[in-house]
């Protein structure tokens, strides 16, 4: 609870995954890959319950005596590659909703993030009560200028590339993007259900977080490099 406001946790963890199979239970330093997400929101200081969305009954038995993790098993037609987060998240709401369980704020933890901890998590969420926020989104800076980048036609030309002129300036001269790393999503409940969207322009704002912790694991090839990055911290 953060400011007398009740907090849950969802982490989305299905069982399929083209690009890397089963990758929600590969192991990072000796736990699979959801450990990391589900020990860094038990150990917020702010939430209250999380809640795991899964169709993966191996999940399931490695966290049945979780401390304060609930299991909502996930619907067939939440489970294809065409699903989306705000129904899964939705389908838990409702869910808790029939057990009298109702939240003030949701926070939405992807398992392909397990460099966020809880630090991560506590900031944001105190960012979303300063600031009398709607949502609050992680966000990594670019490390390399998007006004740097274009478009390619079939035959490769780069005619229409170079039409910008940001490509004459240095990287200083640039200003800097940033892009969602997928690490933090918060919402005040009443207001996610009143426009059912994860991007919210309203009273929306960005927490930064490093590019280090903002590793997004989707290919084997983001898992291997993890896996590196992890063994020397």
């Amino acid at each position: 609870m953060i400011n007398n406001l009740s907090v849950l946790a969802i982490i989305p963890a299905r069982k399929g995954s083209k690009r890397l199979q089963k990758k929600n239970m590969l192991k990072l330093k000796g736990r699979p890959l959801i450990y990391h997400t589900l020990n860094a929101s038990n150990k917020s200081k702010y939430i209250d319950n999380t809640v795991i969305s899964t169709d993966a009954n191996d999940i399931k038995t490695y966290f049945q005596n979780y401390k304060k993790t609930t299991f909502i098993d996930r619907p067939k037609y939440l489970s294809g590659d065409n699903a989306k987060t705000i129904d899964v998240m939705f389908h838990c709401i409702k869910k808790l909703k029939l057990e009298k369980k109702i939240f003030d704020i949701v926070v939405l933890l992807q398992p392909t993030s397990p460099l966020r901890t809880a630090f991560h998590i506590d900031k944001a969420l105190e960012m979303l009560v300063k600031k009398k926020a709607y949502s609050i989104i992680s966000v990594c800076k670019n490390q390399h200028p998007i006004q740097w980048s274009g478009t390619l036609s079939k035959d490769l030309s780069l005619d229409n590339f170079f039409k910008s002129k940001d490509f004459n300036k240095s990287n200083k001269e640039l200003i800097s993007t940033y892009r969602l790393n997928g690490a933090i999503y918060i919402y005040k409940s009443d207001r996610l259900e009143q426009t059912k969207s994860l991007f919210d322009r309203k009273k929306s704002f960005a927490f930064i977080m490093d590019e280090y912790e903002s590793i997004d694991i989707d290919t084997k090839e983001d898992f291997e490099f993890t896996k590196f990055i992890m063994k020397d911290h």
